[in-house]
């Protein structure tokens, strides 16, 4: 297992994501039939749930900043798997002068 990363820097070790795969379906309703369709699997409908409990300032930047940029940046998971994500929920909890955050994000295909 090797160490996550987001935008190159090393995440923390109890960093937490989750993936969320849905399937794409489409409804077009006629005047005698709905025509249904579906796809499986796309991979731009990927998103990842996160969290950092107790994470550093630098940390809290770090996702707060690509939060506010709506930039594409590089998600490496400890697989070593690369991909592109765009951050879509951000939220942070202060305690004790540490972050618990957590959110979503989009992978880009």
């Amino acid at each position: 297992m090797t160490q996550a990363k987001f935008n190159g820097t090393d995440l923390p070790l109890d960093f937490e994501y989750k993936p969320e795969y849905s399937s794409r379906i489409s409804v077009l309703k006629t005047i005698t039939a709905d025509v249904v369709q579906k796809q499986d699997f796309y991979s731009g409908d990927t998103y990842y749930s996160f969290s950092s409990p107790l994470a550093s300032a630098t940390i809290r930047n770090l996702f707060y900043n690509a939060y506010i940029a709506q930039s594409t940046v590089v998600f490496i998971d400890y697989d070593s798997t690369s991909r592109n994500v765009l951050l879509t929920e951000f939220k942070k909890q202060d305690e004790s002068g540490l972050y618990n955050l957590s959110g979503r994000m989009k992978v880009i295909p």
